[in-house]
């Protein structure tokens, strides 16, 4: 589990341009009104996936076609995304109620603040972080952080990509790992 020996900075794949936007025409639904409409789309129910991009850019308009590409992919999971600003906005998100399974997708930039807001909610863990480095010396500074949690014995399970193109085969495996019997284990991605 966790960081992914083929995610180390020596085998990062060369960067790839982001994944652009399904449709245009899509909106993006604040979180409040996803939630409202996932419980519907799922009969009342938590939807089966959930996914949480703690960005600082995630409402600004020239993350817009970001925003649309990551709701597409969650989407196509049959999932929902709520998008928090800040890890101060994602620890209040978190500690609202008892939450598990969910992806949590955030950047180098947030993945610390993040993770240390997870210490004061122990019972909204994630499956997973995805963190999102679009440079190669960002995805190896991550990876030497997500080294020295391990030798601390911190057990949480990172995954570090460059582009948005990798999200869908994480989004897929954790997809999988809730359909099992056993309910929503950790996801385990390839």
């Amino acid at each position: 589990g966790g960081l992914s020996p083929e995610a180390s900075p020596a085998n990062l794949p060369p960067r790839a341009p982001t994944t652009p936007p399904r449709s245009a025409a899509r909106r993006h639904t604040s979180p409040s009104r996803m939630t409202t409409s996932a419980c519907d789309r799922f009969g009342g129910l938590a939807p089966p996936l959930s996914v949480v991009w703690c960005h600082e850019r995630c409402h600004k308009v020239e993350a817009h076609p970001l925003r649309m590409a990551i709701t597409d992919m969650v989407s196509d999971f049959r999932g929902v995304l709520t998008c928090q600003k800040k890890a101060k906005s994602f620890e209040t998100w978190a500690s609202r109620v008892e939450r598990s399974g969910y992806v949590l997708l955030t950047d180098g930039r947030e993945v610390r603040p993040c993770v240390q807001a997870l210490y004061g909610c122990p019972r909204s863990q994630p499956s997973l972080v995805v963190v999102l480095c679009e440079q190669h010396r960002h995805a190896a500074r991550v990876a030497q952080w997500v080294s020295d949690l391990r030798a601390q014995g911190v057990v949480l399970h990172i995954r570090i990509i460059l582009t948005l193109r990798d999200f869908a085969p994480i989004l897929a495996s954790v997809t999988r790992s809730l359909r099992e019997p056993s309910g929503r284990a950790p996801a385990r991605p390839p």
